[in-house]
């Protein structure tokens, strides 16, 4: 599971910083090859934003991130926002409000950053694909307000 295996790539950081793992897991909820990550993020305190917000199991999802060759009648979910933060605010943008542009609609999560680790960075990892990383380290400045992100790919 190549999902599983980036998780574990980059368990140090995940564990020190307050981060933000959120993109296309290509994971649908309720199979039964979801359930090693999803518990893999629960043992690092790591939680949904979508399920977390909308108080839903996983697996058990009211609404659809994906629509499989833009067919309304192939919906699923596999797109997720995990966070050791705390959720401000999140949105799942309807298909329709996202103007069909993608097969994925728009997930928008505002958190609030609770300092975790000495230095107070922050971690994004976000990607369509998991096959490809993006890293990304924000740094803490003034207010609660984060610098430019330093890319790592």
């Amino acid at each position: 599971n190549i999902c599983l295996s980036m998780l574990k790539a980059y368990e140090s950081q995940i564990v020190r910083h307050t981060t933000v793992i959120i993109g296309d897991y290509n994971i649908i909820s309720n199979s039964k090859n979801s359930k090693p990550v999803f518990q893999w993020m629960e043992s690092h305190n790591l939680k949904s934003a979508h399920h977390a917000f909308c108080d839903e199991e996983i697996g058990k999802e009211q609404k659809s991130t994906y629509y499989h060759q833009y067919k309304e009648s192939a919906p699923f979910f596999i797109d997720y926002a995990f966070t050791n933060a705390e959720v401000k605010k999140y949105k799942l943008y309807a298909w329709d409000e996202s103007g069909r542009m993608s097969d994925h609609v728009p997930l928008m999560v505002e958190i609030w950053n609770d300092n975790k680790g000495a230095d107070n960075d922050g971690f994004l990892f976000a990607d369509r694909y998991w096959s490809h990383l993006t890293f990304m380290k924000f740094k803490k400045t003034k207010g609660n307000n984060f610098s430019t992100p330093t890319i790592h790919n």
